[in-house]
């Protein structure tokens, strides 16, 4: 009677994912007519949406100049993997609908969520297939380079940027499959039409500010850095329909091209011509695959992004590999663009050199400057795990305190950006060397970016 129950229990939840994935393709697909093809396009917001995005719009604003919606949940969800779809031979999107079956919170374009995972999934398909991956090729958006292993070895957890759009009923995330990546290999490897994986709420700064009409958004991307560019780019188009959007994209070469196809006929929709401008560089084109003739070969610059746009008037968001995203940010701002308008996205560290000002600004908090002598010592008490530990002078945050003495805790980016290490802080009080991008309370800590400047209690 229990595997009945069961089994009936996964397919319902199968079937409403179905529904809600087809309601989803319904309202945001249109025929283009050129190729007889059908693609996701935006929509405008129905009046529902158009209500939260209000309530969202009374959120609280960060840097003074971008609103981040605050609804959202504490915790794990967990979520039914309700399709899977091959965007590029490396790269893999896996939707995602609540298993409780309520709805999720509306995002910012650009936020992430952390994904949590089995190395050996126990609840995956009770009954096999039973029902038929509505998206084609069932057979990634990055591990993090120096991001830690969690404590127990049954599970993974990784950030991941939302590639959707901020308003559909599923969330998306786009990964590409990495070597080493253990949370990549076993998203592409493992993970199945059915299968239940474990999401905390979106956070992050990253974001673009939907009030701001007067100058144009340019988003910058290379490879699977186009994950939080393309939830940018949905939202904003539908939002702030008056605001132009330039898409710059660097790919490598025409076998590797996670979202162009979609991108191309995107700009060539009525609504797209005026508002979306796409901007393709491939490095190594392949002989066999002409490049469209818009298309440049080699690598994107500064000085090319300055000359298309004719402008230095915008406000700039970068994301791909680090040495990338450097290279551009401060090639911007020696062409004369204001560093506030430049912000990237970086998951497992700071590039170096200047730019993003806004996003990793490595400003003080006001008691940082009695930062920690050589030889101070302060008492670290983890309540929950009913561990007492010691932070001196050769940690560099509290997240090395609390592994170095045992105790669990998520930890993703090691950056203070994804948020997964945020915990209660009970009684004393910490310092931010640079202040963390993720959002968290008064009575919170970001582990990973915080040192002690007295005896702490810690509820983790």
């Amino acid at each position: 009677m229990v595997g009945i129950i069961l089994i009936g229990s996964v397919v319902a939840y199968l079937l409403v994912a179905e529904f809600v994935y087809r309601d989803t393709e319904r309202r945001y697909r249109t025929d283009l007519g050129e190729d007889g093809k059908n693609i996701l396009t935006i929509a405008k917001p129905t009046s529902a949406l158009n209500d939260e995005s209000k309530r969202n719009d009374e959120s609280k604003p960060v840097d003074d100049s971008t609103q981040v919606a605050t609804e959202g949940w504490k915790g794990w969800r967990e979520m039914v993997v309700a399709a899977i779809k091959d965007e590029s031979p490396d790269c893999r999107s896996f939707y995602l609908t609540p298993r409780d079956m309520q709805s999720l919170p509306r995002f910012m374009g650009g936020q992430s969520i952390l994904v949590r995972c089995p190395v050996a999934n126990p609840v995956a398909n009770p009954v096999a297939n039973p029902v038929a991956n509505p998206v084609a090729n069932p057979v990634a958006n990055r591990d993090t380079a120096n991001a830690t292993e969690p404590s127990t070895p049954r599970s993974v957890s990784r950030c991941y940027s939302l590639s959707s759009a901020p308003a559909d009923p599923m969330y998306r995330i786009t990964v590409k499959r990495v070597p080493d990546g253990r949370m990549s290999r076993q998203l592409h490897d493992t993970i199945k039409l059915g299968d239940l994986i474990e999401v905390q709420s979106p956070r992050g700064r990253f974001v673009i500010d939907t009030h701001r009409t007067d100058r144009p958004l340019l988003l910058i991307a290379a490879g699977i850095g186009i994950t939080p560019m393309l939830s940018m780019l949905l939202q904003s188009l539908s939002e702030t329909p008056q605001r132009q959007v330039h898409l710059y994209y660097q790919l490598r070469d025409h076998d590797n091209t996670p979202f162009l196809s979609f991108l191309r006929q995107l700009a060539r929709t009525a609504d797209g011509k005026e508002r979306f401008k796409l901007h393709v560089w491939f490095s190594r084109p392949t002989a066999d695959n002409k490049a469209n003739h818009s298309d440049a070969v080699g690598r994107i610059t500064a000085d090319q992004i300055v000359s298309r746009l004719n402008s230095t008037d915008g406000d700039y968001r970068i994301c791909g590999p680090a040495e990338f995203m450097s290279t551009i940010a401060e090639g911007l701002i020696d062409s004369g663009v204001i560093e506030s308008s430049v912000q990237y996205e970086s998951f497992g560290g700071q590039p170096a050199g200047r730019g993003a000002i806004a996003v990793r600004n490595g400003a003080k908090t006001e008691d940082s400057t009695s930062s920690n002598s050589s030889d101070a010592k302060f008492k670290v008490q983890f309540t929950k795990s009913q561990i007492s530990s010691e932070f001196n002078s050769s940690d560099d945050t509290l997240l090395e305190v609390a592994e170095s003495a045992g105790v669990s805790v998520d930890s993703s980016c090691r950056s203070g950006q994804c948020g997964s290490c945020v915990h209660r802080l009970i009684r004393g009080s910490v310092e931010y060397p640079e202040l963390p991008e993720c959002e968290f309370g008064e009575d919170e800590v970001v582990l990973c970016a915080a040192r002690p400047v007295s005896d702490i209690e810690i509820e983790a």
